[in-house]
């Protein structure tokens, strides 16, 4: 007899058995999955640990799984640490952090939580509990400066290089919000710069070598080439040559101050160098030889001559230069006179003939429209200025080094005037006229004493090699 191999049995359904998790258990392995996110996306060790923390407190703190918070419960903990006295970016950063990983559930668990738990995810940070930054607002309610704002921002600059009473610092501050606005830099990564990263040389305009360029995700510095374009070049040519050096180098000086004063360094020391002026003895002949071929050499330009004449008789700043208007140039009684300062100086003849040249020759260099300007030495947009570096550059071409120049004029000056004299004829603060007053009767004693014998010895022509 065959068995029989098929048999029939009772049909039923199969019993269906309840997805049951954890609530925190959950939670953990989600908190998991959101830091492995971080590390996909790049973030860095440091903030990866960082953050982990800050969420694991927030979540403490809140007392409940992500999904069953309330707005309430947002509410609570940051008034909770308000009350604390902890700061308005420290309970920023408890809800961003919250905020976040909320959003990570929605966009990756959203239907696990809700076929395990009922809950359907619904953000509990909204618009009366969400801290604000000050970045939320800033670029609807600040918008960029247009182009007319950034120009009046720097004629302030400018105007304030002329007046200012130390002028190295106003100047550097010009030539710093330049390259910051025309490199698009960062303030930290212009503070870095040093004068081997500038090359002049290399492409059409120059280029700036940010060594110290910003890193994305703090992964290091990022080197990086920009152009230097908008005239940039001629800032930092302007910079470099002649307010760079009026500086010295003072940091070191300056880091062993800050070093004491916090107490890091005992018994430490750095050695003042003190400034002598011109150290060469052929400056001042140089200057007088420079002087009377301005005075002489009719190819230059009229107000070429006037503008290096008033560097090297007067020691004025091709700021100052460039600021003068035509009512600065007073003729009366057979005299010509320049206001520098408050009181008046009669120009001397040769000098007082280009002076009243420039006077009736002043155009604008406007290639457009040509029209008369109040400025003695107009710039290339009717109705303006020569601007400083340009002024410097056409001084640099005839050969003039303005910061030696301008020493050697003021040392000069400084032996002839007394020092309220020198203030109020050239301009100059009175505490500036009375160190260079200083300087002359005492430290360049011997350097007087030198050009004296060599005036002597040279045919008997006296100490002063003036313009002839």
């Amino acid at each position: 007899m065959v068995e029989p191999r098929l048999r029939v049995i009772e049909g039923r359904t199969v019993p269906e058995m309840p997805v049951t998790w954890d609530p925190w258990e959950f939670q953990a392995l989600c908190v998991e999955a959101f830091v492995a996110s971080w590390r996909a996306r790049g973030f860095s060790p440091v903030t990866v640990d960082n953050d982990i923390g800050l969420l694991e407190r927030t979540l403490k703190a809140l007392g409940r799984p992500a999904w069953d918070v309330t707005p309430e419960d947002i509410d609570r903990v940051v008034g909770g640490l308000a009350v604390e006295g902890r700061a308005p970016s420290t309970r920023r950063g408890y809800v961003q952090i919250f905020k976040g990983f909320h959003r990570f559930l929605q966009a990756r668990k959203a239907a696990e939580i809700e076929a395990a738990f009922g809950v359907r995810l619904v953000c509990p940070v909204d618009e009366f509990n969400a801290s604000r930054h000050v970045g939320d607002d800033s670029p609807a309610m600040l918008p960029p400066p247009t182009p007319e704002r950034v120009e009046e921002f720097f004629d302030f600059l400018k105007t304030r290089i002329a007046t200012a009473r130390k002028y190295a610092p106003a100047a550097r501050d010009y030539a710093l919000f330049r390259t910051l606005y025309h490199a698009g830099l960062r303030s930290e990564e212009a503070s870095l710069l040093d004068r081997p990263d500038v090359h002049f040389g290399r492409g059409p305009f120059g280029k700036l070598h940010v060594r110290f360029g910003k890193g994305a995700h703090t992964s290091g510095p990022r080197p990086r080439w920009v152009p230097m374009l908008d005239q940039l070049d001629l800032v930092l040519r302007w910079f470099l040559d002649d307010v760079r050096g009026m500086a010295g180098r003072p940091l070191p000086g300056n880091f062993v101050r800050w070093a004491l004063s916090q107490r890091i360094a005992r018994d430490l020391s750095f050695p003042a160098v003190r400034w002598n002026g011109p150290s060469r003895p052929m400056d001042d002949e140089a200057r007088w030889a420079t002087a009377r071929r301005l005075l002489h050499d009719d190819t230059i330009r009229t107000e070429d001559r006037l503008a290096g004449l008033l560097l090297l008789l007067y020691a004025q700043w091709p700021a100052a230069i460039s600021r003068l208007t035509i009512d600065h140039i007073e003729q009366t009684d057979g005299a010509v006179r320049i206001r520098l300062g408050e009181v008046p100086v009669e120009l001397p003849e040769l000098v007082a003939d280009l002076a009243v040249q420039q006077v009736a020759a002043r155009r604008s260099h406007a290639v457009l429209a040509r029209s008369d300007s109040p400025w003695l030495f107009p710039g290339g947009q009717p109705g303006r200025p020569i601007s400083v570096w340009a002024m410097g550059e056409r001084l640099r071409k005839l050969g003039i080094r303005l910061a030696e120049t301008r020493s050697t004029a003021l040392f000069q000056l400084a032996t002839e005037l007394p020092a309220a004299v020198l203030a109020r004829t050239l301009g100059i603060d009175i505490t500036v006229a009375v160190k260079w007053q200083r300087a002359a009767a005492g430290d360049w004693g011997a350097y007087a004493a030198e050009i004296a014998s060599r005036a002597s010895h040279s045919g008997g022509r006296g100490s002063d090699p003036g313009p002839r």
